[in-house]
């Protein structure tokens, strides 16, 4: 078996962007981590459809922007949401809805006390305004290693974050969680990804406040209709 050319970003160690090689590779891939403009790679965890290029196959991953990908050669196996459906012109799209990191919990998931009411997880370009917000919180760093995010989180009663990643995490380890505003201007299309995402989870568009918490069956299903499309990814 030969090593799968996959994308994504070894720089930021945001939470969520280091998450495609994690699952990946728990899957059973042997990995290889290509540039973003590289053509007939995978593309998985995150908003990077921006990295589409001829002959890529995607699984999971969501848009960022409004606007419209011509994707006559690409390969979708799975997208984020029903609005990362909508952009996509050329070729067929499948109503396989989920982000990958809803499977963490097949990853990692250790026994962890809960010891904190509250966890605050912002988007690393909004940690210092979070941090100052709620001093009396877990501040769980985003740019603090995946393990330890997943350990921080499972430790609090409920979660506030203003990254979709910890939207997910949570959903997927069933811990209630209150989606928060950013802090700043730094992030782009905030609403837009949280949407799709909500949507593709099957509840409504939501504002930021408390989320209605992901049915454990739904979460289920989302997880196996993933499993089943990583089927046909390439190896």
């Amino acid at each position: 078996m030969g090593r799968m050319r996959t994308y994504w970003d070894p720089d930021t160690k945001n939470f969520g962007d280091v998450l495609t090689p994690v699952i990946l590779r728990h899957l059973g891939h042997e990995l290889e981590r290509v540039d973003r403009g590289e053509h007939g790679k995978v593309l998985a965890v995150g908003s990077v459809m921006n990295a589409l290029r001829p002959g890529d196959v995607v699984w999971g991953t969501g848009v960022q922007h409004d606007r419209r990908y011509q994707a006559e050669t690409a390969t979708f196996l799975a997208v984020r949401g029903p609005i990362t459906r909508s952009c996509i012109d050329g070729v067929s799209v499948p109503q396989v809805y989920g982000d990958p990191a809803l499977l963490l919990p097949e990853v990692y998931n250790p026994e962890i006390e809960v010891a904190n009411r509250v966890g605050i997880m912002p988007h690393f370009v909004d940690a210092t305004p979070a941090r100052a917000r709620y001093p009396d919180a877990l501040y769980i760093d985003a740019r603090g290693g995946w393990r330890r995010v997943i350990r921080q989180m499972k430790a609090c009663e409920r979660i506030i974050t203003t990254s979709l990643h910890g939207v997910i995490a949570a959903d997927a380890y069933g811990i209630p969680v209150t989606w928060h505003g950013s802090y700043t201007d730094g992030l782009i299309s905030t609403n837009l990804k949280f949407q799709d995402y909500y949507l593709g989870t099957g509840r409504p568009c939501l504002t930021p406040g408390p989320v209605p918490p992901l049915d454990r069956d739904v979460w289920r299903h989302l997880c196996e209709q993933l499993r089943r499309a990583a089927t046909s990814l390439p190896t």
